[in-house]
């Protein structure tokens, strides 16, 4: 072989594994930064699943507590005055009834989102709220009672409890992802 053969072997030899080593290069960076997307998307999604979940927990948990207010006040004023409830006071009831059960589909998004992100424990969480709406539901829409307040603070006091628990189990898988702050990007 000839002098020239050789540098032209060589030459061949340098562009083509320097072609081959940055072609390699883009290639891994490409990925690098792909599977990056992938997962700065994934946090993006799951924290907008958790956002809505909360919005959607937080309209039944609203129009629970309009409902235990109509029943409370309803209870007020049939014990102060000792007398029945009027007709006025139980339309009140059913109508704040009638947007807690509207709300119950709010409510079986979040419980299929929750389940569906494998959160099965703030899921269980708002499945017990139910046993307690059912309870006071079934006694006053049911069976026309009125519990008096005392009776009333009781499920109010056992719904909160559960409703300051579930938040604050979801919390713990919103904040699981590192929050950028003002202060800190990456905190």
């Amino acid at each position: 072989m000839t002098s020239e053969m050789i540098e032209l072997i060589d030459t061949i030899v340098k562009i083509g594994l320097g072609a081959l080593i940055a072609s390699l290069t883009n290639y891994l960076i490409t990925r690098y930064n792909h599977k990056s997307e992938e997962k700065k998307e994934f946090i993006r999604r799951y924290i907008l699943s958790i956002d809505k979940i909360s919005e959607n927990a937080e309209e039944y948990f609203q129009k629970w507590s309009v409902l235990t207010s109509a029943i409370g006040g309803t209870s007020k004023q049939t014990t102060e005055l000792n007398r029945k409830a009027k007709k006025e006071e139980w339309n009140f009831i059913f109508t704040a009834d009638e947007n807690l059960l509207d709300s119950r589909n709010n409510k079986m998004t979040a419980l299929s989102k929750l389940k569906l992100l494998s959160l099965n424990n703030v899921a269980d969480i708002l499945e017990n709220c139910t046993k307690i709406e059912v309870e006071l539901r079934e006694m006053v829409i049911f069976n026309d009672i009125i519990p008096k307040n005392s009776e009333l603070d009781i499920y109010e006091m056992k719904m909160e409890k559960l409703r300051e628990k579930f938040y604050k189990e979801l919390s713990k898988y919103y904040v699981q992802y590192k929050i950028p702050t003002h202060n800190n990007v990456y905190n």
